[in-house]
């Protein structure tokens, strides 16, 4: 993350310095500004991820639910997509260690992205059931589908998803088929 936000931190000065020296010569500067604030706001977002990641007040089950939720419904906005959030069952106050909290953002997020970027959807839905035992979260889109068992080089974040859910005491399913959206299980045990 550290790498991730220093590199957005440099491309905003980049982006900054030209904005600076075409508003010398030009009137046409907006497309410079929009990258700006488009750097601007990943770097404040990537740096309120960091805060909420090691923040220890929010290391339990309802504080990343509530995280999930606004990330989800700002991440739709943005995006221009239709989709609701949900969430069923039991708000255990169960302590999640920053690690934990940290893996089950950065699946839900590499999930979302996908569904965006790769299956082109229109529509994106996140359901979260708890139990006592587990908490649950869906993603489903209505995107272009995939073949699970296709070889293709973008399955590479899918084993990278599996292996974090795996680093941290849970699961990742995946159904799809092409033409047919994707959904998207991932379950941490609380137990």
């Amino acid at each position: 993350m550290h790498d991730d936000l220093g590199a957005d931190l440099s491309n905003l000065l980049l982006v900054t310095r030209m904005g600076l020296q075409q508003s010398k010569t030009s009137n046409n500067t907006s497309d410079t500004f929009s990258k700006l604030e488009q750097l601007t706001t990943e770097s404040v977002q990537k740096i309120d991820n960091i805060i909420w990641a090691l923040s220890s007040g929010k290391d339990n089950v309802p504080e990343l639910i509530n995280y999930l939720e606004k990330y989800f419904l700002q991440f739709k906005s943005n995006l221009g997509l239709n989709g609701s959030f949900s969430m069923t069952g039991m708000m255990p106050e169960k302590t999640l260690s920053a690690n934990v909290r940290r893996g089950i953002y950065l699946v839900a997020k590499e999930v979302l992205n996908n569904s965006a970027k790769h299956a082109r959807c229109t529509q994106i839905d996140m359901k979260i059931i708890v139990q006592t035992e587990f908490m649950e979260i869906s993603i489903q889109d209505n995107g272009i589908g995939m073949n699970p068992n296709e070889n293709n080089s973008e399955r590479n974040g899918i084993k990278n998803i599996i292996s974090r859910m795996e680093q941290i005491g849970g699961t990742f399913n995946i159904e799809s088929k092409n033409g047919n959206g994707t959904k998207s299980t991932i379950i941490l045990h609380l137990t």
